[in-house]
């Protein structure tokens, strides 16, 4: 569950995904209750590869949508940083690139049309497994939503240009 960056969602958009699940019909046969075993037990204790995330105890509101870095900042907290990092420079260990250099390298226009195509600007296709656009591209279904993260992407990349 990818808790660290679904923890920025804004209330409204819980909210939303709430009411879309609830909308569904049942599927699947019936839940079984939980039993803790041996393993489960272990895997609860207190360790120090688990760490707690703070809780959020005020209200979580989002920007204003359009295509504006600051509504860019929101979008990429839950879609961009989970792999690419919070900085969005990337993991070179990992074959993650850094984002923050695509807008020094592609158009506004290139960048919406690598997330709609999974296409690069030179024509090679990217892997959509290492790097999952189609869902991506679902989840940003209106250009503006990309046009924030690309702007958001300028404004990151313009610390590293200085």
């Amino acid at each position: 569950m990818p808790s660290t960056g679904w923890r920025n969602l804004s209330d409204e958009d819980v909210q939303a995904i709430v009411a879309y699940l609830r909308s569904l019909p049942a599927e699947g046969s019936e839940t079984l209750p939980n039993r803790l075993n041996v393993l489960g037990a272990i895997m609860s204790l207190p360790a120090p590869i688990f760490v707690a995330q703070p809780p959020i105890t005020e209200p979580v509101l989002s920007p204003p949508t359009g295509p504006t870095v600051a509504y860019g900042a929101y979008v990429s907290s839950f879609t961009c940083n989970g792999c690419h990092g919070s900085d969005l420079l990337g993991d070179p260990d990992a074959s993650v690139p850094p984002l923050v250099a695509i807008p020094l390298a592609w158009s506004e226009q290139q960048f919406i049309q690598f997330m709609r195509t999974g296409t690069r600007p030179g024509g090679s296709s990217v892997d959509g497994e290492a790097m999952p656009w189609k869902a991506l591209s679902g989840l940003l279904s209106e250009d503006d939503e990309l046009r924030a993260v690309y702007a958001h992407l300028q404004k990151e990349g313009a610390k590293y240009t200085e």
